[in-house]
């Protein structure tokens, strides 16, 4: 992959009216992470139809009604619009490739809402789910974690600490899966002094060559 141009990662989550198949969202936040390293965030919440986030349960409803008004929300036509310039790469450049807990689903409901309103899907096909690369990254560690996961423990597993006052918002989650991504994919620091083997094989005197037979 050496010259090859970088892809952007988009860090997203989606608060929806449910988890039927049209559920539509009324909160997205998404961090765009360039190659360069900039980042930088889109947070929106997004009109609706309220009659669906009545249906929600109790817990989440809860959620909503304290973090949802009305009045800051933007028509789900201008959301998708910000949204697509968001994510745009250019013609020339890779698409964005999208970073989650689970990101299939914020993927369909996100595309659900661009398609409706005529913009293209802008990322790559190849979606990346944290808690996959932390199943994989903690194999490869010899602590295999296999099926069903359950997204504490693995995260816990990694070392990063799951988020309790903004677990199940779209900023809240969407930064947990920014922070399980840096936690697996930072290179661990060389060590300090070279392991004994290493030193003794670096100080071993060469072996004397054997002496060449007369011609």
């Amino acid at each position: 992959m050496n010259g090859e141009q970088r892809a952007p990662l988009v860090f997203v989550d989606c608060e929806t009216t449910g988890l039927d198949p049209d559920a539509q969202p009324w909160e997205v936040y998404a961090l765009r992470r360039d190659p360069d390293g900039t980042d930088r965030e889109l947070h929106l919440f997004v009109r609706h139809d309220p009659e669906r986030a009545a249906r929600l349960p109790a817990r989440f409803r809860e959620d909503y009604a304290a973090r949802y008004t009305p009045a800051d929300a933007v028509p789900r036509p201008d959301a998708a619009g910000l949204l697509a310039r968001f994510l745009h790469t250019g013609p020339d450049a890779p698409a964005p490739h999208l970073v989650g807990v689970n990101p299939a689903y914020d993927a369909a409901v996100l595309g659900r809402l661009l398609l409706a309103h005529s913009h293209p899907l802008p990322w790559s096909h190849h979606l990346v789910d944290v808690l996959a690369l932390a199943a994989g990254f903690l194999a490869g560690r010899g602590h295999p974690a296999p099926p069903p996961w359950r997204s504490d423990d693995l995260s816990a597993a990694v070392g990063v600490d799951v988020p309790t006052e903004t677990r199940h918002t779209a900023r809240g989650d969407a930064l947990w899966a920014l922070a399980l991504y840096d936690a697996i994919t930072t290179p661990d620091p060389l060590p300090l002094e070279p392991t004994a083997t290493a030193t003794a094989t670096a100080t071993k005197e060469p072996a004397p060559c054997p002496p060449t037979s007369p011609a």
